[in-house]
């Protein structure tokens, strides 16, 4: 009788451990009393602040590129074509004395074209010798319409008579007209007048000429094939600039190149 009571309180304390056990959350794989997510440590990170927002990106907006400078208007000076003439050299001369940075030498056959360009604004300034068989004429027709606005003696090309090397007694001659005052024209029996010096001298290399009045830089760049007949050198010559708007100063005055 003993024996059974034993084993029924044995059987109670045992019932009564279980549900004790199954109260506390049962225990687990490890055995505690107290179930294993109520004894993880927290850790710092847990319980520091959660990390600042980004700032908002900032917008740019794209300006406008900034205005360009306009384009800087040209100086034009028109005289005698082509380029490479007497007034071609004393044209750039001019440009260079007075440090013109954008100054564009256009070319004319007819300095009354150029006037009539130049009064129109196609042109800023014509520039011509009074030596030139159009000067009196440019002046004439344009009186009070344009204005000599600077002067200058400046130097040409040297000059010579040139005859092919292979012709003793030339026959024909080309050559700028107010030139016929350096040689003598009725030697020759066929006399054409062009016009420019440089004009003269492509037209004997072409072989239309056996002489020509022109630069003696022809003979250099063509070895053998001429002689000179007359040597002139370079010349100081007068040299006019034109505007359609008179000089600011009351008095121009000539300089030399």
């Amino acid at each position: 009788m003993k024996l059974i009571f034993s084993k029924i309180l044995m059987t109670a304390a045992v019932l009564v451990w279980t549900s004790f056990i199954s109260a506390c959350g049962g225990g687990g794989s490890s055995g505690l009393l107290f179930p294993e997510s109520s004894m993880t440590p927290t850790s710092p990170a847990s319980s520091a602040a959660p990390p600042a927002a980004d700032p908002p990106a900032t917008v740019v907006t794209p300006r406008d590129p900034p205005p360009s400078d306009p384009p800087v208007k040209k100086t034009k000076i028109a005289t005698l074509a082509p380029a490479g003439t007497n007034h071609d050299l004393n044209a750039q001369r001019y440009i260079d004395h007075y440090k013109i940075p954008d100054g564009e030498i256009l070319y004319y056959e007819d300095f009354l074209k150029a006037a009539e360009d130049m009064k129109k604004g196609d042109v800023d300034l014509v520039f011509i010798t009074p030596a030139h068989t159009q000067y009196k004429a440019l002046l004439q027709a344009n009186a009070g319409k344009i204005f000599k606005i600077d002067c200058f003696r400046g130097r040409t090309h040297e000059m010579a008579l040139l005859s092919r090397a292979t012709i003793t007694n030339p026959r024909s001659v080309a050559y700028f007209a107010t030139t016929a005052v350096y040689f003598d024209v009725n030697t020759f029996e066929t006399r054409v007048t062009v016009g420019s010096n440089i004009e003269a001298g492509r037209r004997l290399v072409a072989g239309e000429f056996d002489s020509a009045f022109t630069f003696t830089s022809f003979v250099t760049e063509n070895p053998g094939q001429f002689r000179i007949d007359k040597l002139i050198g370079e010349s100081n010559v007068m040299w006019e600039m034109y505007s359609s708007k008179p000089a600011t100063t009351s008095e121009v005055t000539c300089w030399q190149a």
